[in-house]
């Protein structure tokens, strides 16, 4: 029996979930929670941005090989309250609330296939 696209679909996201996460699914998802933090506050400005991601990359690795499971939850636990004192006021959400607006996203822009010289804007 062959099943539809729309069935396997419905049946991935129907599957039961774990009651708890690995130990590597929290880190994981802890570490992008860091990195979209560090995004939100900076802005436009990426530079420090690029900072931030560097000093939270250096400091999961410096914390990486540890063996005892006190230190190991105590790391995250740190983590999870500097993600609660520091989260932002106002996150970069992005929503689409038609498939237009979704196709318009995902649209190639004349912009982005034209290549960037800062030569053509200057007279």
């Amino acid at each position: 029996m062959w099943y539809s696209p729309q069935q396997l679909r419905a049946a991935f996201f129907m599957r039961p979930l774990p009651e708890k996460l690995t130990h590597k699914q929290r880190v994981t998802r802890q570490y992008k929670k860091v990195l979209v933090t560090l995004r939100d506050h900076a802005g436009f400005f990426r530079h420090s941005w690029y900072q931030g991601v560097g000093l939270a990359r250096d400091q999961y690795e410096l914390n990486r090989h540890l063996d005892n499971p006190v230190e190991i939850e105590e790391r995250v636990r740190q983590g999870e309250q500097w993600l609660k004192e520091n989260k932002h006021f106002f996150p970069y959400k992005r929503t689409f609330s038609s498939p237009l607006d979704l196709a318009l996203a995902l649209a190639p822009t004349p912009l982005l296939m034209a290549p960037l010289s800062f030569a053509t804007y200057i007279t």
